[in-house]
């Protein structure tokens, strides 16, 4: 090892534009700041052994993980033993820097491989695991006994590279949890956003409110009357352990001082009525003591130095008639009930604060003030991160044009549910710059960004891997990678692979991109359609090519209403040449509807392909979709 590693993320990023790399034949996910290619391989055998460097940080650990992480594949041995040198040649080693200068960046590594050996160096135990996960990513199916030869200098761009999973909706269960983990870390992710209660159901156990999970966890939101689910206190100390092994910092999300009707639904008397509502009684002390006792556990359970309190979403009309919540208003000098909320957001900063932890919230915090030791989750957009970052306050994008998760993933539907809003792909995720409209002395506010689950459609573990990957390495290569590095180009040029590595860990991948029958030539739009039928004709001539069958498929995208059509016709220069009469619709459900229509020679040069249909909105004309033709045998 000739080369002296590079001492901070900053340093990588500069010699990232100075240094000459062959182009990486390999398919890491993350993409690593910095990698040369060098000629040959190292060889994986029956002599090779696992060495540490006992004292250091997480090596062992990260020697035992590789080596259970290669021997079922390779059916191979591979001894993991502690050494204060490396003791033969051919060994992978995990050991710390050998000098000052050889120090590296947090959560930062630098792994070499050649012909003798491997060696991992790193700084601390996120380092040595990550080198780890590279080394991982190396050994591929088609060559399970070979390391190319590289040098690798990596360290993250942000030290918040996350997911959101939401419970309260539907709950997963403690198995799909862990395999999220597995997923993220195999990706670098490093922080689980665990949103465990809302108005739907409270999935955690606290022993001194019982009736928080016998009551308040009947339910979700398919079903009210669905049996409790929640994690117990035992249950929750294993995920997290679990995720502490991965590196992985689980953040518990307590919603208030809205989201809330489940908690009340225990305990009514926490609201302004007397009665389960969406928010509590901001003005009602015993409302405080309880949620200051329900943060007393949290903070025992979890280790996270950050407890998310929601924040969001929080009506205020409940509060204006409520005498309780005026009397707290005037006696603090309140001007408003958005005020009232930041006077409860304050106190619970304030209470968080002397147990050593900070209070981070949706950007609605933002709001009648903001805490002065809290942290801002922008997802309303990135005003509110700027916002923040503009006061000194730390950050967490997580913007729903961007980063919603339960947002489709693809044009074409897939068969799942999904809020319609727009569609956040894995190409639309790596456009998105974190620090965009941020003054360049601000940025260091910006600890990271996060991808969010929310689960009003999403329904079991199953769904939540596939909402979550592949849109998870999207994240993770924009979390991570500078970003110079990062850009849909070279994702698409990995993502077989990254889809592949996903899939071989069991988890449920979704397509990367658009499927091959993808290619829309028209469309509909909200306001262009009545109730009444009416002719409609679209150019299609840029669909046909040879002969053949052809499917002509109209997908509803988004809006209230479905579009119906009947008489659906092939038009060759005015002239009909195919007709379906069949009636059918695009909606809400189902969401496409297809016609086949054969081409009975190839496409005349010049010629114009029209399709006519006979089409009327139902109930009203919010609607809109688009209408893809092409070669039947594309349709797998």
């Amino acid at each position: 090892m000739k080369t002296k590693p590079l001492a901070t993320t900053a340093a990588l990023l500069v010699a990232l534009g100075a240094l000459s790399a062959k182009a990486v034949t390999t398919a890491l996910c993350p993409e690593p700041a910095l990698i040369t290619e060098k000629p040959g391989a190292f060889e994986i055998g029956k002599a090779t052994l696992i060495e540490y460097a006992p004292q250091v940080p997480g090596a062992e650990e990260a020697a035992r993980f590789l080596a259970e992480c290669w021997r079922v594949p390779t059916g191979l041995p591979l001894p993991v033993q502690a050494g204060d040198k490396p003791q033969k040649a051919g060994a992978v080693r995990f050991a710390a820097p050998a000098a000052a200068d050889e120090k590296q960046p947090s959560e930062g590594y630098w792994l070499c491989v050649s012909p003798a050996g491997i060696s991992v160096v790193a700084s601390d135990a996120a380092g040595q695991f990550y080198g780890a996960q590279t080394l991982r990513q190396l050994v591929t199916p088609a060559d399970l006994l070979r390391v190319p030869c590289l040098e690798i200098r990596d360290a993250p761009r942000f030290g918040w590279r996350g997911l959101m999973l939401d419970e309260s909706r539907h709950f997963m269960g403690k198995a799909a949890v862990l395999k999220i983990l597995d997923g993220m870390a195999s990706l670098k992710l490093n922080r689980f956003h665990w949103h465990l209660t809302d108005s739907p159901g409270w999935r955690l156990e606290i022993k001194r409110f019982p009736e928080l999970t016998t009551v308040g966890a009947i339910g979700d939101h398919s079903d009210p009357k669905r049996p409790a689910q929640f994690y117990t206190q035992d249950d929750v100390r294993e995920i997290l352990a679990y995720a502490r092994a991965r590196h992985i910092l689980v953040i518990p999300e307590i919603e208030l001082p809205a989201h809330s009707t489940a908690a009340m639904r225990a305990f009514p008397n926490l609201s302004c009525t007397g009665k389960p509502e969406f928010m509590y009684c901001a003005g009602n002390d015993e409302v405080i003591r309880f949620l200051e006792q329900v943060l007393d556990e949290v903070c025992t359970l979890f280790d996270s130095p950050f407890i998310h309190v929601g924040g969001d979403e929080c009506p205020k009309d409940v509060w204006k008639k409520c005498p309780k919540c005026q009397a707290r208003k005037a006696a603090n000098g309140l001007k408003d009930e958005h005020e009232l909320q930041s006077w409860m957001i304050r106190h619970f900063d304030q209470y968080l604060a002397k147990k050593g932890r900070r209070l981070i919230g949706w950007d609605e915090i933002l709001e009648g003030g903001l805490a002065p030791g809290a942290a801002v989750m922008s997802w309303r957009g990135v005003k509110g991160g700027q916002a923040a970052a503009a006061m000194g306050h730390d950050v967490v994008m997580s913007p729903t044009s961007f980063l919603y998760l339960d947002y489709p993933q693809a044009a074409a539907s897939d068969g799942y549910s999904y809020f319609a809003v727009r569609i956040n792909s894995c190409e639309r995720i790596l456009s998105f710059n974190p620090c965009e409209g941020i003054p360049a002395d601000k940025q260091k506010h910006i600890l990271g960004l996060q991808g969010n689950l929310w689960a009003e459609t999403c329904y079991n573990g199953k769904e939540a891997e596939w909402k979550l990957f592949p849109r998870a390495a999207a994240i993770a290569d924009r979390s991570w990678s500078p970003a110079a590095k990062v850009s849909w180009a070279s994702f698409e040029t990995r993502a077989p692979e990254i889809c592949a590595r996903l899939k071989a860990m069991g988890l449920h991948v979704a397509p990367y991109g658009e499927p091959a029958w993808y290619k829309p030539v028209a469309a509909w739009k909200t306001g262009e359609q009545s109730e009444a039928w009416a002719s409609r004709d679209w150019n299609i001539s840029a669909a046909f090519k040879e002969a053949g069958p052809y499917k002509v498929r109209f997908i509803y995208t988004r809006g209230k209403h479905q579009l119906q059509f009947r008489n659906v016709t092939l038009l060759e220069n005015g002239t009909e040449i195919a007709k379906d009469a069949r009636q059918g619709s695009a909606g809400a459900n189902p969401k496409s509807f297809d016609y086949t229509f054969t081409m009975p020679a190839a496409a005349k040069p010049g010629a114009v392909y029209t399709l006519r249909a006979e089409i009327r909105s139902d109930g009203g004309n919010d609607s809109s979709g688009t209408i893809c033709v092409f070669p039947e045998n594309l349709d797998k």
